[in-house]
């Protein structure tokens, strides 16, 4: 299975995160988050557990998607992610201090595998949380909540508050156009063959139609 990893250079032992991706493959996006993470100091690492199916970052249809990454099951996503932990460790990672963060699909992964793997921490971006069931994924993320097994862990539901009023003042400040300079001036665009004033239009259609000049 191809991997693509990052890790701290001269640091012994480096926590290890894996970086679960949509279904769009191992695109650039995730590997700079993996570069990112390894930055932080972590062996971070992110496996295309859709490679038997070939290479979805050339996939460009998204109804060319959906039928090969819903054909995953849950203990086939699995048993790639133990692999994943697995080299990892081989590596010099210390599997011990393991974390899991996942987009979208990849969010998805991160609270199913919560149940699984020997986690220290899970970060979802965006997964959904209440998939219908299906005979790939017959589990979905809130069924799999009361399933976390490390101990003492459970899942922190965050509800968005909004942004503060100051703050949408604040964006609305930023974005409006800067005032003009009292003196400065507006600047026509001269007329061209393609963009006429509005004399030079109405000669045209004289000419046009026969009407005097």
């Amino acid at each position: 299975m191809p991997v693509y990893f990052a890790r701290p250079a001269g640091v012994a032992n480096p926590p290890v995160i894996l970086v679960a991706m949509e279904i769009f493959g191992l695109h650039e996006y995730i590997r700079d988050v993996t570069r990112r993470l390894g930055k932080l100091g972590a062996l971070a690492v992110a496996p295309d557990y859709y490679f038997r199916k070939g290479d979805l970052t050339k996939v460009t249809e998204m109804p060319a998607l959906f039928p090969i990454v819903n054909a995953k099951t849950t203990p086939s996503c699995f048993a790639d992610l133990d692999a994943t932990v697995a080299w990892a460790k081989s590596q010099g990672g210390n599997t011990d201090r393991l974390g899991i963060m996942g987009f979208c699909r990849g969010g998805r992964t991160v609270w199913r595998y919560s149940t699984h793997g020997n986690l220290k921490a899970g970060v979802a971006f965006y997964g959904s949380l209440a998939d219908p069931p299906s005979e790939a994924m017959p589990i979905n993320a809130i069924a799999s909540a009361k399933d976390v097994k490390e101990a003492g862990a459970r899942p922190l539901w965050c509800e968005d508050q909004g942004i503060p009023v100051d703050q949408v003042k604040q964006i609305e400040t930023a974005l409006r156009p800067p005032t003009r300079p009292p003196n400065s001036r507006s600047i026509r665009a001269l007329p061209t063959a393609s963009m006429p004033t509005t004399g030079q239009a109405i000669a045209r259609k004289r000419l046009m139609t026969g009407g005097a000049r």
